[in-house]
């Protein structure tokens, strides 16, 4: 796959041969982003590697028919807001002992999406804010150490930065049989509204290690 996308004008511009290509292309007049569905199938990859190459001749179903989705951002409303301080886990408690304990966690994440991230936030002028080698995928992971002084107890709290972006619209459609070409390139399905479950993405996550009497929750 290039590692840039084409844009065209109006969607008229857009080419089986431009699509076959580059897997992915965007629209300018409608902010609309066109990505085939088997690259749509890699990009939801837990395990998927940003060098993998879009093979084109893999895109094709049983018949031979090169299907694409099209998602408008056209209309879209953007919500950007960040969760408040919440604990992860119970204490840690150390009150009994007169050394410093070291622990160490791993905080994973699932996100939920039909474009994938990365797509559906350049689309609207934002950026993720965790290890780009993930940002394409359905999940997340951090490492993160505290460290937990003599006679006191810790509690991990986190919270994230969360973008929903609403109002976004999204249709099928696959090239048209090879007899029909001469009058129209694609067979199209009705737009229909993603819902907001589908576009909510977790930008960035930030961790505390509080050992306050005050705030601690055990």
């Amino acid at each position: 796959m290039s590692s840039m996308a084409p844009e065209v004008a109006t969607f008229s511009d857009v080419t089986l041969s431009m699509l076959s290509q580059h897997g992915i292309v965007k629209v300018k007049d409608d902010q609309s982003m066109i990505i085939s569905e088997y690259l749509m199938e890699i990009m939801s990859s837990e395990n998927l590697e940003e060098s993998l190459p879009y093979d084109a001749t893999l895109s094709k179903d049983s018949l031979g028919t090169t299907k694409f989705i099209q998602t408008c951002f056209q209309d879209s409303i953007v919500k950007k807001e960040e969760t408040t301080w919440e604990p992860i886990e119970g204490c840690i408690d150390n009150t009994l002992s007169d050394t410093t304990t070291t622990i160490s966690r791993t905080v994973e994440g699932k996100i939920s999406n039909k474009i994938g991230p990365s797509l559906t936030l350049s689309a609207v002028g934002l950026s993720l804010g965790f290890d780009p080698r993930i940002s394409s995928s359905h999940s997340f992971q951090s490492k993160f150490s505290c460290d937990v002084d003599a006679r006191q107890k810790m509690q991990v709290f986190s919270k994230h930065s969360k973008v929903t972006i609403s109002n976004v619209k999204q249709r099928r459609f696959s090239a048209a049989a090879l007899w029909k070409r001469p009058f129209k390139s694609f067979e199209m399905s009705e737009w229909e509204d993603l819902d907001d479950e589908h576009s909510t993405y977790y930008t960035s996550s930030s961790r505390a290690c509080v050992t306050n009497p005050k705030i601690l929750q055990c």
